[in-house]
């Protein structure tokens, strides 16, 4: 008959049997069986163990460790730990299945998955389909020729025999550590594959939680350098790369290559090719570093540049930019910039911001903007008169004339320290416009002579 039990306290083994029951395990650790027809389980405090049976049950866990079993259904049933709605079991009715662990399949072949807890997951006999999601789980295939199912690439995973079992970790997506027992074919996203299969030709190339050095071939790879400090190299065709947690180097080189810094502050160099540097977060370098020739690159610019050395380049979100061996034209953008002439007599004009310049070897030119001193002021970490380098502030002075203006009037530089502090008045009058501080030139003094700067064309004013 239509029955209802309750266990109350103590370990019980309840049987429903015919009609439609309702059954509280209550506390300890119970094992129930709901029988025939539609029953209601619920298994209450401690780790229980239910069947429901062939009817449509509808089946809570409660708290604590429990275990759904389909052992005596008839055939084999599919079941999903997500749900928590009715869902079509296939060969035991039409079950509600929640607050549940650990799935014991039938003695066929069945369609398991986890959710995002640790699970334990019992295929038994038959040739069995499971899957375990996120969470570190333990898959048995029992008996048939089972398959275990994981959401990423298969190069992504790590796999260790311990003889009777085996252990998969997945290095970069959600899957966590999963220990399997029994289990004959292994499914990713790139195909299915016995355990330890050599990777087929082409398949990605993950890094691993140490600092690693990466490098693809002649053919187009998909690289993930994943976490630690890693050196990723491209090499030929047109490359999909993206860094890690941390702060990667990254070379595209050869072909048309796309360069994604994920997460760290990552520099990148595209190589020759007509390549994407998307930084994404954090704070990201463009680097040309290897380009044959010089460059002209400009932070600001969305879409497509040309920079007549190194390809047609879009650059995303960058904050950093690195030159070439050669004469360069660099520009910043609105972001705070660290911009890195390089060797070469190189042009360069930070942006909007309190940005930091090195010039590098060769004779530097720096320009300042008037629309960009409004915002900031600059750091120039090695300015050298000896070496040929110049300070550019023709666009920030207001109607100066070198002819019949004093440039002290306008221009002050003082020391400061180790340092130079540059002090523009942009109208020379002291009214419309207050004295503002434009640069400091770091580890230089003895500057103070601006009339003197602008004779040797260290301080360009016209």
């Amino acid at each position: 008959g239509d029955d209802i039990i309750s266990g109350l306290d103590g370990a019980d083994v309840i049987h429903g049997l015919a009609g439609n029951d309702q059954i509280d395990g209550g506390g300890w650790n119970d094992e129930i069986y709901g029988g025939d027809d539609n029953d209601t389980i619920f298994g209450d405090w401690g780790h229980d163990f239910i069947e429901g049976g062939p009817g449509n049950d509808d089946m809570d866990g409660g708290v604590g460790y429990d275990i759904v079993s389909y052992r005596s259904a008839p055939s084999g049933i599919t079941i999903d730990l997500r749900l928590s709605t009715p869902q079509d079991t296939g060969g035991a009715g039409i079950d509600t299945i929640v607050n549940f662990r650990a799935v014991r399949g039938s003695d066929y072949g069945d369609v398991i998955t986890g959710d995002d807890t640790q699970n334990d997951l019992l295929g038994f006999d038959g040739d069995d389909t499971i899957t375990g999601l996120r969470g570190n789980d333990t898959i048995h295939g029992g008996a048939g020729y089972d398959t275990a199912v994981f959401s990423g690439y298969y190069a992504q995973y790590t796999l260790t025999d311990f003889g009777d079992y085996i252990t998969i970790e997945d290095r970069f997506g959600t899957d966590g550590t999963d220990v399997l027992y029994g289990i004959e074919a292994l499914q990713f996203s790139d195909g299915t594959f016995a355990p330890f299969d050599p990777l087929p030709a082409g398949s990605p190339i993950f890094g691993y939680t140490t600092n690693d050095t990466i490098n693809g071939d002649n053919n187009d790879n998909l690289i993930y350098g994943l976490w630690g400090i890693d050196t990723i190299h491209g090499l030929g065709g047109s490359d999909t790369i993206y860094g890690g947690e941390q702060g990667d180097l990254i070379f595209g080189d050869e072909g048309n290559d796309f360069l994604y810094g994920f997460h760290g502050s990552d520099i990148m160099d595209g190589g020759p090719g007509d390549d994407l540097i998307d930084g994404q977060s954090g704070f990201n370098t463009a680097s040309y570093q290897s380009a044959t020739s010089g460059v002209t690159v400009d932070l600001s610019i969305i879409g497509p540049q040309d920079t007549i050395g190194a390809g047609v380049d879009t650059l995303v979100q960058m904050k950093g930019l690195i030159g070439s061996d050669y004469a360069d034209i660099l520009y910043g953008n609105v972001l705070l910039n660290h911009i890195d002439g390089g060797a070469g007599d190189d042009w360069i004009a930070p942006g909007k911001a309190d940005d930091i310049i090195t010039g590098g070897a060769g004779a530097d030119t720096i320009y300042l903007h008037a629309d960009d001193v409004r915002w900031g002021f600059n750091t120039i970490t090695d300015f050298n008169p000896g070496e040929g380098d110049a300070l550019d502030i023709a666009d920030v002075l207001f109607g100066y004339d070198a002819l019949t203006n004093a440039i002290t009037d306008f221009v002050t530089v003082t020391d400061n320290g180790v340092d130079s502090t540059v002090i523009v008045d942009q109208d020379g009058s002291g009214t419309q416009y207050a004295a503002k501080t434009i640069a400091v030139l770091q580890n230089i003094t003895g500057l103070s002579d601006v009339e003197g700067l602008e004779t040797a064309g260290t301080l360009i004013t016209v």
